[in-house]
């Protein structure tokens, strides 16, 4: 852990000897990163949530090897005809010259390892009911997601021209979420830097200050996006990453921008305008609380390595990557700029109300603000003091009744509905989707229902008894006859007659799998990896939970010197993750505000989302935690008592992190304007976790749980009393402070 007698003076007085070489440093890395970094979305690869050591996974790569082929239909060519009759539509000679002709461009595709039609053939699997449409499925020869992604696009545009036709298949669905997660980025960006703007401008009251919060912002995300780009290289990236990067990049930018900022004027006043006075108790304090903040977020969103998946994995390291990036940005680039801006930070000020208006004369003339702003707080003044000493007076009731309304929050958690990433997620507007639903709606088989079985050395006789077997289970509507892949393995096809992803249809593949016969048999398909991704999740979860409350913990209790406060922390978060988990699934799985996000539910929460989740929220809520105990530990380190040491913190702290909690509500919330509704999924629940925090737990609950736990708070066992425990908090005093700051 990152001592604050050590480190961080060093970096104040970096700053102050080397502010101009500092910032011209950044500079070039800043222009260097956003030239590298440039396009990183066009490298960066689709959805990919397989764990490879899951039943489906190893199938679909034993059949990837035997045949060449990826396992399932990636690129479907869906043609509608005119007419209601069949002579009159798919049949009709212009139809079917057109279908030869889709076939002809689809195969001459040197990618493409096997194309079907009604052409060969098999009429009732590729023409609708009605006869009024038809559709070419095409496989393209094993390769990596990324790759296949890449020649769907390259096959789009060549089928572009044919009138009547729409792409669907997993490969097509890939690269429209690729072109529109990046469209989206901008977008959303576009739309939350001028109201982060309006609103740092209010908070700071100057046109200076607000303008430093935004360059360390968009310096994080550029140098992440770098990183990105050299990760890729080396391994698989999901391009979902780049939305937490720009999600995470700016708000936790503006979070330690604002603390550091608010306490290097409180500093500056306190100190008679003596910058390298005020820099380096600021780097002291509030550096101290962004260094314990940035180590612990990262901490909490690495734990996603934990999973095997390659989208957890890119989450995770795209994740830590950004909150380091900011951190360092926080700690190494705005003590530079605030070294070279001293008391102009409160330049160009809107109201007289801030020091700067009037230069260094106006920073003198406030010089004993601190101490006096101490003597309203201790007579009561303060809207935050007065709310502290409000709940502390009933502690009991406002602690039950907060818990009561997160409980309530949380309950329809209980009834939620897992599903995962497919086509029919997409919007309306999407081919993808529309072929999809087309093929759901019209079709006698769907493609994406089949459940495909690779058996291993089995003979003749057990095949036809198996076959038996699977004919008889319940929601079978078709099983194909088996097919020999090689000397060894026989695929056979089983078309469920319920919709891929639904209870019924996973009920089927269970039972499949229950069968045993008396050879190796594997089942993979879209549902079978739907099951198989949740039974990953379920066995990896607790390593992850397990990590997440450890280094939390950890960090706590190095930090506030108390073991109860960690596991108090612990269980605050918790309830606010079950908080907004209730929130996502009352607002996604049942609809509510379809017409206001603009989505159309899908009845259920993508699986990926809540585990994401339970990451940024339970390191963004130990974020704020770190802000408001840190502060109180500052006042009962000077000897207050635990009252007034919660009632001074929660005044000093409790307008920068609700400010700190809008501003990263403006950032995540511009993300609810994607057109990807998985995307929305994570912005709402993190959006509103953070409203939840900011508001119901740090100004209510907090106060309320200290004032009844008292003194036991900062209980320790005796043998850390001399350990590196008791020398971390000697170090982080500011040398020369024996009052309060």
């Amino acid at each position: 852990m990152v001592s604050g007698g050590s480190i961080l003076p060093r970096l104040a007085d970096l700053a102050l000897a080397h502010a101009r070489p500092v910032l011209l440093v950044t500079l070039v890395v800043a222009i260097a990163a956003a030239i590298l970094g440039a396009g990183v979305g066009d490298r960066l690869d689709p959805y990919e949530a397989t764990d490879p050591a899951t039943q489906s996974a190893k199938t679909t790569t034993a059949i990837e090897h035997a045949t060449g082929l990826e396992a399932g239909v990636g690129f479907l060519v869906l043609l509608s005809a005119p007419g209601d009759g069949v002579r009159a539509g798919v049949y009709a000679p212009a139809i079917r010259a057109r279908v030869e002709r889709i076939v002809r461009i689809v195969r001459m595709d040197p990618a493409v390892g096997w194309v079907g039609s009604y052409l060969d053939g098999g009429g009732g699997a590729f023409v609708s009911r009605a006869g009024t449409m038809t559709y070419v499925a095409a496989r393209f020869r094993s390769a990596s997601p990324k790759r296949r992604q890449d020649e769907a696009r390259s096959l789009t545009a060549r089928l572009r021209g044919i009138a009547g036709v729409r792409l669907g298949g997993s490969a097509v669905a890939f690269a429209w979420g690729n072109r529109v997660v990046q469209e989206d980025l901008r977008r959303s960006e576009l739309l939350a830097l001028p109201v982060l703007m309006v609103l740092l401008l209010v908070f700071f009251g100057g046109l200076v200050a607000p303008l430093l919060p935004l360059i360390l912002g968009g310096l994080s995300i550029v140098l992440s996006e770098l990183a990105l780009r050299l990760a890729s290289d080396v391994s698989s990236i999901s391009i979902f990453t780049l939305s937490l990067v720009s999600l995470l990049g700016l708000g936790l930018a503006i979070d330690y921008s604002l603390l550091i900022l608010s306490r290097f004027r409180e500093e500056l006043r306190s100190s008679h305008g003596e910058v390298p006075v005020a820099l380096r108790r600021t780097m002291l304090s509030a550096g101290r609380t962004v260094c314990f903040s940035a180590m612990t977020v990262a901490a909490a969103l690495a734990v996603l390595l934990v999973f095997p998946e390659h989208y957890f994995f890119s989450m995770g390291l795209g994740g830590a990557l950004v909150v380091l990036c900011s951190g360092a940005c926080a700690l190494l680039v705005l003590p530079a700029l605030l070294a070279l801006l001293g008391d102009r930070v409160n330049a160009l000020a809107l109201t007289p109300s801030w020091p700067g208006l009037h230069g260094r004369r106006r920073v003198r003339e406030t010089a004993d603000a601190a101490q006096t702003e101490r003597s309203a707080g201790e007579v009561g003044e303060g809207c935050w003091y007065r709310l502290a000493m409000f709940v502390m007076r009933h502690p009991a009731p406002v602690a039950l009744l907060a818990t009561t309304v997160l409980i309530a929050l949380a309950l329809p958690f209980t009834a939620i509905k897992l599903t995962t990433t497919n086509p029919s997620t997409l919007p309306l507007s999407a081919s993808a989707r529309q072929v999809s639903d087309a093929l759901e709606r019209d079709f006698a088989r769907d493609p994406a229902r089949t459940a495909l079985i690779l058996t291993n050395n089995a003979r003749s006789g057990q095949l036809i008894r198996y076959r038996a077997q699977l004919q008889q289970l319940p929601d079978v509507s078709h099983l194909s006859a088996p097919q020999r892949l090689s000397s060894r393995l026989t695929a056979l096809e089983v078309t469920p007659a319920t919709p891929a992803l639904s209870p019924a249809t996973g009920g089927l593949v269970r039972r499949i799998r229950g069968l045993h016969p008396p050879f190796p048999a594997g089942v993979t398909g879209e549902t079978a990896a739907f099951l198989d991704l949740q039974s990953s999740l379920a066995s990896h979860l607790p390593l992850a939970l397990a990590l997440v409350i450890a280094v939390t913990t950890i960090a706590l209790l190095l930090m506030t010197g108390s073991v109860v406060l960690p596991l108090k922390t612990l269980l605050m978060n918790a309830l606010t993750v079950c908080a907004a988990y209730g929130i996502l699934v009352l607002v996604f799985q049942d609809g509510n505000l379809q017409g206001l996000l603009g989505y159309e539910s899908p009845g259920a929460i993508d699986i990926a989302q809540p585990v994401i989740m339970l990451a940024v929220v339970l390191g963004l809520s130990t974020d704020y935690g770190v802000f408001l105990l840190d502060r109180i530990r500052e006042y009962h380190h000077d000897g207050l008592s635990n009252e007034q040491a919660v009632a001074l913190g929660l005044q000093r702290t409790g307008r920068i992190i609700t400010s700190a909690a809008l501003l990263f509500c403006v950032a995540v919330g511009s993300s609810l304007t994607s057109q990807i509704v998985e995307v929305k999924e994570v912005s709402l629940g993190v959006a509103a976790a953070i409203l939840i925090d900011a508001t119901i737990v740090r100004s209510l609950l907090v106060p309320a749980l200290m004032r009844l736990l008292g003194d036991r708070n900062w209980w320790h066992p005796h043998i850390l009393t001399n350990s590196v425990l008791s020398r971390t908090h000697i170090e982080s005093a500011a040398p020369g402070r024996g009052r309060l700051p």
